[in-house]
């Protein structure tokens, strides 16, 4: 399944590409970008091997302005761009917490730190009906004639967000929805497409997150997706994937999204390349803008001015929510 990607680029083989073919293609579309094999020396002369910005493959490409972003991939390499310039933020990485981003340089406010779609994106765990293809409320008067779940028509049943998982879904028995019902059935969706993603360059963003298993372990929810999502997959959907892969699908999942938007008692979520890396704050100085069409582009944005090494934060909970609910749900979900 070619899950949404940054690019919707064609799936790159985990071998060696042809980089000399695609050299005049990837020059055109990013010409800040250009393709360097060149080692630095260490001061005992050993060559010193360049690794990709967002994951740890051998760089191949590095940017012509800056000269201090690489990349392993076009896909990978475009996540430097916005607009033509350098996008102003860095990767950083700290044994206690993870990944998380800082400024590249001075950021003024309102300014675009990165633009992107969702590496994977779907509904909600407990939703009213939703379409699985381009995710709009709907009711139930029209079915998949393969997996039994609530489409829009047709089209929507044959998108590339459905095709592959519905292959999974319909070796179940079809589910029963009601038009005003929060459904158990959806907590199996963004897992099961997370696990049927085949393009490795974004599995590679994917699995650079934590799924934070010791500290969710036999939680509340831990316990909720043993039932809906593992058994569910493995048992009602005759799969052999492994229980462990499962629950680290979920918790990739539950640690790393965002709700891109809610009807009320129905929404969608995603997770982000970029986004999904800036830390929680409640003074946070960036915030999220979430596309609500497919593909879901999405921006972050500096809501005031961060300057040059600061980390890049963002809320992810309601402002004028009480300090003791931020609490709670933080405890639960981070």
């Amino acid at each position: 399944m070619e899950v949404s990607s940054h690019l919707n680029s064609e799936k790159f083989e985990l071998e060696e590409m042809d980089f000399k073919s695609s050299k005049d293609d990837f020059s055109s579309s990013y010409p800040g970008l250009k393709h360097d094999e060149s080692y630095a020396l260490d001061c005992n002369e050993n060559n010193v091997i360049n690794k990709c910005d967002m994951c740890p493959r051998e760089a191949k490409f590095k940017c012509s302005r800056c000269e201090d972003s690489w990349s392993c991939s076009l896909d990978h390499g475009s996540f430097h761009e916005l607009h033509g310039a350098c996008a102003p933020f860095q990767i950083n990485s700290d044994s206690n917490v993870g990944r998380f981003l800082t400024a590249k340089r001075d950021i003024r406010a309102g300014e675009i730190i990165c633009c992107e779609e969702p590496l994977i994106v779907g509904p909600n765990q407990e939703t009213n009906p939703i379409c699985l293809g381009c995710l709009a409320e709907i009711d139930t008067s029209y079915v998949c004639s393969g997996c039994g779940y609530p489409m829009c028509d047709e089209e929507c049943s044959s998108s590339a967000y459905h095709t592959q998982e519905c292959l999974i879904l319909s070796r179940a028995i079809k589910p029963t929805f009601t038009d005003s019902f929060n459904s158990t059935e959806y907590h199996c969706i963004l897992p099961l497409r997370l696990l049927l993603v085949e393009n490795p360059r974004v599995s590679d963003l994917l699995h650079q997150f934590k799924d934070h298993r010791v500290e969710r372990y036999n939680n509340e929810y831990w316990r909720t997706a043993e039932q809906h999502v593992v058994k569910f997959i493995r048992e009602r959907c005759s799969t052999d994937i492994p229980q462990e892969d499962i629950q680290h699908a979920v918790g990739l999942l539950e640690i790393n999204c965002f709700e891109l938007r809610s009807y009320g008692d129905a929404g969608y979520r995603g997770i982000f390349a970029i986004g999904s890396l800036a830390s929680h704050s409640c003074s946070s100085n960036a915030k999220m803008i979430f596309g609500k069409e497919p593909p879901f582009l999405s921006k972050l944005v500096a809501t005031q001015d961060i300057p040059k090494g600061v980390e890049i934060t963002t809320s992810y909970l309601d402002p004028l929510l009480c300090t003791l609910k931020r609490k709670q749900l933080l405890s639960v979900g981070w």
